[in-house]
């Protein structure tokens, strides 16, 4: 076996050997729901992420990585994906900030939000720094800064009535 023989044979190996040890110590930090997709390329990492109830939110990109934000509804959570290569190498939960829309800080209770999914809604409103006072079967009341809020809800999770009142 001459040297190119071996040099080729150890850059082969290595190029099995390290995306694997990535990927486990990524993996570590990963939601175990997710785990099984460190190292699998980016666009069968989206369909995945979809079909787990995932939506895609944003991405930024720096140097070699991008950074992508996926927020899942019914269970209200965020999750950054990072893409080397165009492999996923890392799958953290972040800020629910992240995977809200700019528009959200502004939200405000009102009869526009009628219709509007709970899932949707809440988050938003909790970042307004509206806080969770208290909840029941399709009913969640909130307070701040001396206001009260009643949101009640159907099955479907659609806002049926909000009512803001003084807590004065």
């Amino acid at each position: 076996m001459n040297k190119l023989s071996i040099t080729a044979s150890i850059i082969t190996t290595l190029s099995v050997i390290i995306p694997s040890v990535y990927a486990q110590n990524d993996a570590s930090n990963t939601p175990t729901h997710l785990t099984d997709l460190i190292g699998i390329r980016g666009s069968s990492g989206e369909t995945q992420l979809q079909q787990r109830g995932y939506e895609w939110r944003n991405t930024n990109k720096e140097g070699n990585n991008a950074y992508s934000y996926w927020f899942n509804k019914p269970a209200i959570s965020c999750i950054e994906v990072t893409t080397t290569q165009g492999n996923y190498q890392a799958i953290t939960e972040t800020n629910i900030q992240n995977c809200l829309d700019a528009s959200c800080p502004e939200i405000e209770p009102s009869k526009e939000l009628v219709g509007e999914k709970i899932n949707i809604v809440l988050p938003c409103l909790e970042q307004a720094g509206w806080q969770i006072n208290s909840q029941r079967e399709n009913l969640i009341l909130l307070d701040r800064n001396q206001l009260g809020m009643d949101i009640t809800y159907n099955q479907e999770g659609t806002i049926i009535k909000i009512e803001v009142i003084r807590l004065t």
